[in-house]
This record gives structure tokens, C-alpha cells and sequence, in this order.
């Protein structure tokens, strides 16, 4: 006993003393999680990559089961639904005196422990440990990695001057977009010569780049002079109309105020905005790669979450089924369809409640537009895992089929031959004009099967539709 404490310092004490190392040595692949699905290994200390130590059997002693259940391709229970349920019920967490849990196996190191008068140190460095892997799934690489980015960008000071500088920015370009008018004046406020400047500038490259905006603003600025007080232009038009016997002065008259007005129009009306026909096809370009990243990066986080959500799924399914004493191996097998459809019902609410956790989706996204996909991955399995330990989704799922410890009891009925959903109901039972209630099916019986369009009700009636 005395060596498996010995193992167990060593093991937190080389993880918590890396932590603050300058230069640590990689103890792991930084991909793995809490759960202890991390994919690399740790050198010399028998550790998964994330730092959670490694069981006998292959599993990893982080707080959480070691049996996930197992599944066929089919979705169906496999022979050793039965055996992972034991398993399961073997390591249940139980309570250390302090109210937390943990795994059997670890309350046994505790009680060495505490033999030999260390059970608060390895108490400390075992929670420690889990809470250094809620923060930084990827464990004491990821934390070290953080330290050295954080350092590189001058410390906790450096990063709160950088938020600063990145408020005011923020607040400038706010000021820009919703009230041009303040920010030409903060503009020349902050720099009066750098503004102008700028403004001279900025008259060069709209007359190149936008000649019809150009135009409007130089209207305006015409019309301006020619409106002023000291402008001579009334004068003269007014000269010229007045000379009625002169035709060439009341043609010049005329040519005048067509040419006045011409120039009103145009200051008086912003021109619209032309599409350059290259820069939409550019943003095209773009927006389509975008696109394409995405659904690149989605279809990568499915390849990994799909497959362990089905797992933990059947876990829970499993367990449900053995509170109830449903013969879950035998309804799968009998009515294919209909646990199947139980399955994709589940999986979708728990689907449907992810995406309602406004904070946890913007998190994802936050790290999904960074690429990391096996980041993103581990925080959808986690998120996965919780929905279904803490809510009622599989409870309520499975009593719409007949999974509750009222009303089921193990399947002993005959299936009845039937040729599909366009078959003449036999002898006995009757055909309505739709499915009916999930709730008031008796799923436990044989004869029921969906795909037949074919239901035994709780109170004993055969019916058929469609």
C-alpha cells in the first residue's frame, strides 16, 4: 500500500511541479480532456496526455466511469450491455466524508493515505489536479503554454494595457461608423495638421477612385461659394435677363441658370453607391470559403462527437432499462425501427438543449473560429455528457416507449405475421386513422412495430393505420 502512495505523489507532485518550471519538459499531448480521451502519453509516469493517471484496465481514473456501454453499427445492444452495467454500478462515485466523490478506487488510495497521515496532501493534489483540468482540458501543457503567451505579451499588466488600447480603438471605430461628424472633429482635435493632411489626401483618391461622389461634393462646395454674399453670379443673371431686347444676352441668361442648376442637382442628390463588379466577386470568393471552412471544421467536430454522444447515449439508455427491468436487449432486437426512432428522439433533444445555452454556444463558435477542432470537439462531448447525466431527456424518452417501472415487464408475446403498411388488418384488430399517442402504446408487446404501422395499446386493443 505503501508503494501505490509513493506512485500517486510522484505522479501529482511531477505535474504540479512542471506547472511553475520555467522550460518544462512535455509531459503529453495536450489534447486530452478531463474525461481522459486525450490521444497522447506521458513519458516515464504511465499518464495519459492530459495527466490523469492510468487504470490497470485502460481506463482513466479522472472521476468519471471507465464503462461507456457498447453499441453494434446498428444502434443495437451488444451481449455486453449486461456486464457494463455491473461494471458501472462498481464504480459509482461514492462520498469520501466531505461530500465530494470519487471513484472506489481512489477512496481506497485516501484510506492508505490517511494510514500513514498524508490523506490532506493527497486530497489536495488529486483535486488540485481536477481543477487544473476543468480550466486546461489539455492539462499542465496547455497551462504552461498560456503562462509563456500570456508572459510574452508583458504579463497580467501588459494585457490589461492591450484591453485598454483595445477599448479606445473600439470606441473610435464605433464613433466612425455611427457619427462621422464627431469623429472628424475628434480627428482634428487629437491632430490638426495630420487631418488635414489626410483631408487634402482623401479629395486626390475619391476623385480616382469614386468620380461620381467627387463630383457631388465638389457641387457643393460651388454652390457654396456661388450662394455667398460676396458672390457676383445673381448680379450678373439678373444684368442679362433685364437687357430684353438683346437676344444674345437672354441666351447667355438662359445658358447661365441651365448651367447653375445643373450644378444644384447634382449637389443636392448623393449619388448611388456602384457595385465594382471585381470587389463583389472577391467578397463572393470569400464569403463562399468561408462558408466552406466552416462546414470543413463542422463536419470535423461531427466525426468525433457523433459517435461518443451514441456511446454515453447507450449508457444511459442501459441504465434506464435496468431501473425499469426492460428487457432493452430483447425490444432492440424484436422492434429495430422503434428503437432506433427512440434513439434519434434522444439524441436530438440533446442536441436541441445544447444549442439553447446562448453562453455555451458563443464559446464554441469563439473556438471553432479558431480551427482548433479537437478543442471544440471536447467541449461538445463534455457539454453532451452533462445534458444527459443532469437532466431527464432518457427518462423522458423512454417512457414514450414503454421503458418505466410501471408498466414494463420483458416481452412475451408472439409477433404476428403482416404484410406492411398497406396490409388488411387481421382478425381482431383495428385500423384508425393515424399513429396514436406514443404515450398510450404498450411498447413492451411484441406485435407492436412501427414500420408495419402496427400498435398494441395499454388497454389491450391491435391497431393499424396508414
Amino acid at each position: 500500500m505503501n508503494t501505490w502512495i509513493q506512485h500517486l505523489l510522484r505522479y501529482f507532485l511531477f505535474g504540479a511541479t512542471m506547472f511553475f518550471a520555467a522550460g518544462a519538459p512535455a509531459i503529453g499531448d495536450a489534447g486530452g480532456t478531463a474525461g481522459g480521451d486525450g490521444s497522447g502519453s506521458a513519458t516515464g509516469d504511465g499518464a495519459s496526455g492530459d495527466g490523469a493517471p492510468t487504470s490497470d484496465d485502460g481506463g482513466t481514473n479522472d472521476g468519471v466511469s471507465d464503462v461507456d456501454g457498447s453499441q453494434s453499427d446498428n444502434g443495437t445492444v451488444t451481449d455486453d450491455a449486461a456486464d457494463g452495467e455491473q461494471k458501472a454500478d462498481l464504480n459509482a462515485p461514492i462520498d469520501i466524508g466531505d461530500g465530494r466523490k470519487v471513484p472506489p478506487k481512489w477512496k481506497n488510495l485516501f484510506d492508505a493515505a490517511k494510514a500513514q497521515g498524508l490523506d490532506k496532501e493527497v486530497k489536495q493534489l488529486f483535486f488540485g489536479q481536477q481543477r487544473l483540468i476543468q480550466k486546461f482540458p489539455g492539462g499542465v501543457n496547455e497551462a504552461v503554454k498560456l503562462a509563456d503567451t500570456l508572459q510574452e505579451f508583458g504579463g497580467v499588466e501588459g494585457v490589461s494595457t492591450i484591453q485598454q488600447d483595445n477599448q479606445a480603438f473600439h470606441e473610435d471605430a464605433q464613433t466612425f461608423l455611427n457619427d462621422p461628424a464627431k469623429w472628424l472633429e475628434n480627428s482634428f482635435a487629437a491632430n490638426e495638421g495630420a487631418s488635414l493632411k489626410a483631408f487634402g489626401m482623401s479629395l486626390d483618391f475619391v476623385a480616382d477612385k469614386h468620380p461620381e461622389m467627387y463630383q457631388h461634393l465638389m457641387s457643393k462646395v460651388l454652390i457654396n461659394t456661388l450662394d455667398g454674399d460676396e458672390s457676383p453670379i445673381g448680379d450678373v443673371y439678373r444684368g442679362l435677363v433685364n437687357l430684353k431686347d438683346n437676344p444674345q444676352a437672354q441666351e447667355l441668361a438662359k445658358h447661365l441658370a441651365d448651367w447653375y442648376n445643373g450644378i444644384k442637382r447634382i449637389a443636392s442628390k448623393i449619388p448611388e453607391k456602384k457595385i465594382d463588379p471585381d470587389r463583389k466577386k472577391l467578397e463572393d470568393d470569400r464569403a463562399n470559403l468561408t462558408t466552406q471552412t466552416e462546414k470543413l471544421r463542422n463536419d470535423t467536430v461531427n466525426q468525433i462527437t457523433i459517435p461518443q454522444l451514441g456511446k454515453s447515449m447507450t449508457t444511459h439508455i442501459e441504465k434506464q432499462a435496468k431501473l425499469a427491468g426492460f428487457d432493452l436487449k430483447n425490444f432492440a432486437e424484436e422492434q429495430p425501427g422503434s428503437y432506433k426512432a427512440m434513439r434519434r428522439e434522444i439524441l436530438s433533444r440533446v442536441m436541441n438543449t445544447a444549442a439553447a445555452d446562448a453562453k455555451f454556444v458563443k464559446n464554441y463558435k469563439d473556438v471553432m473560429k479558431t480551427g482548433d477542432t479537437n478543442r471544440a470537439a471536447q467541449m461538445m462531448n463534455r457539454k453532451h455528457d452533462s445534458i444527459l447525466a443532469d437532466s431527464t431527456i432518457i427518462a423522458d424518452v423512454a417512457k414514450d416507449y414503454g421503458i418505466t417501472k410501471k408498466s414494463a415487464t420483458k416481452p412475451n408475446a408472439q409477433r404476428q405475421p403482416g404484410n406492411g403498411n398497406n396490409a388488411t388488418p387481421q382478425a381482431g384488430v383495428l385500423r384508425v386513422a393515424a399513429k396514436p399517442d406514443p404515450k398510450t402504446i404498450d411498447w413492451s408487446d411484441k406485435r407492436t412495430d412501427m414500420f408495419e404501422s402496427r400498435a398494441v395499446l395499454k388497454n389491450g386493443k391491435v391497431v393499424t393505420w396508414g
